[in-house]
C-alpha cells in the first residue's frame, strides 16, 4: 500500500490569528489614549468654567459685605465696655461729654434770660398802679365817672384834630394854586410852610373854643 501525504496550510491561519491578536492588543492602547484625551479636554473645560465663575463669586462676596459685620463688632464693643458708677444711672450717651456740657450751658443761658426779663419787668412795674379802683363802692363810682369824662374829652380832641388837618390841607392847596409858582420843589416848600403856620393857628383856635 502506498501512503499519501496530506498538505495542511497552517501558516495562513497563524498569520491571521496573529494579526487579530495584534489588533486586539492595539485596541486598548488606542482606547486608553482616547480616554486620556477626553479626560484632559474635560479638565480644560472645567478650568474655563471655574475661571468664568470666579468674578461672579467675587461680586457675590462684595454684595454680601454691606458693613453689617463691622457694625455688629462695633455694637458688641460698645455693649461690652464698662461704665463708671455715676454713669450707670443714665448710660445713654454717657461717653459723649460734649452734648452734656452743651445741654448744661443752654440751661444756664435760659435761666439767665428769665432772670433778666424778671428784673426788667420789676423796673417797668415800679411806678405802675394796677389797682385803680378802690375797695369802697362810693369811691369806685367816683373814679369810674372821672374816667368817663376823660374819655369824652379825648374823643372830642381827636375829632377836632382831624378836622384841623383836613381844613389846613384844603386851604394850603387853594393858596398854592393861586400863587404862580414853577417847579414841584418850590410848591412842596410853600405847602409845608403854609400848612405849618395855619395848622398851629387852627389848633390854638380849636383849643380856645
Amino acid at each position: 500500500m502506498s501512503k499519501k501525504r496530506v498538505s495542511v496550510q497552517l501558516p495562513a491561519k497563524s498569520a491571521s490569528v496573529t494579526g487579530e491578536k495584534r489588533k486586539r492588543a492595539e485596541k486598548p492602547e488606542n482606547d486608553e489614549l482616547d480616554l486620556g484625551e477626553v479626560s484632559s479636554d474635560e479638565e480644560e473645560d472645567s478650568d474655563d468654567d471655574d475661571d468664568e465663575n470666579l468674578p461672579k463669586l467675587k461680586k457675590r462676596k462684595k454684595a454680601k459685605d454691606d458693613g453689617s459685620e463691622s457694625f455688629a463688632n462695633a455694637v458688641n464693643a460698645i455693649l461690652g465696655s464698662k461704665l463708671k458708677a455715676y454713669d450707670r444711672k443714665d448710660p445713654i450717651l454717657a461717653r459723649s461729654k460734649q452734648t452734656i456740657k452743651k445741654a448744661e450751658s443752654d440751661k444756664l443761658e435760659a435761666k439767665a434770660r428769665r432772670e433778666l426779663l424778671a428784673e426788667k419787668k420789676k423796673v417797668y412795674d415800679q411806678d405802675r398802679i394796677k389797682d385803680l379802683l378802690p375797695t369802697d363802692d362810693s369811691k369806685a363810682r367816683e373814679v369810674l365817672e372821672h374816667e368817663r369824662k376823660l374819655k369824652k374829652i379825648a374823643q372830642r380832641g381827636v375829632v377836632r384834630l382831624f378836622n384841623v388837618v383836613m381844613s389846613t390841607q384844603t386851604r394850603t392847596s387853594t393858596e398854592v394854586n393861586k400863587t404862580k409858582v414853577l417847579g414841584q420843589e418850590q410848591k412842596d416848600k410853600l405847602i409845608t410852610e403854609i400848612s405849618k403856620e395855619k395848622f398851629f393857628d387852627l389848633v390854638k383856635a380849636a383849643g380856645e373854643s
